[in-house]
């Protein structure tokens, strides 16, 4: 007879091995979003992180599908269109700090070869 302390130890492997897929399935799978259209807009609302760029494809009735992209602010991001969207599909997600498939990655060199530091905006009177 098998002691009752191996059978508690391959208990407890079989649990951690499981739990393990489980957060590795979850890690891998992609970032989902659904859009809620408004009168002059539309949010994205998802399970993505703060800072995810969202690529877009939005209609109104002035204009056929018109691409755009959108960075979240947290797990719902509203998106002005001026009018209200006849469709909204979202094409792609990428969490912050991924490069989008098509884009080059960001440069690591200077930021600008100006050396003027910014005044501010002029005054509106």
């Amino acid at each position: 007879m098998v002691p009752l302390i191996v059978l508690a130890l391959v208990a407890c492997g079989i649990a951690v091995i499981v739990v393990v897929i489980v957060l590795l399935v979850r890690r891998n799978q992609a970032p989902q979003a659904v859009t809620k259209i408004t009168s002059d807009g539309f949010f994205i609302v998802g399970t993505f992180h703060e800072g995810a760029v969202i690529k877009y494809e939005v209609r109104t009735q002035t204009s056929g599908w018109m691409p755009g992209s959108a960075t979240a602010v947290g797990v719902r991001t509203f998106v002005y269109t001026g009018s209200t969207p006849t469709g909204v599909r979202i094409t792609s997600i990428s969490e912050a700090g991924a490069v989008l498939v098509g884009e080059s990655p960001p440069s690591s060199g200077p930021a600008s070869s100006n050396s003027e530091v910014f005044g501010g905006f002029p005054s509106a009177y």
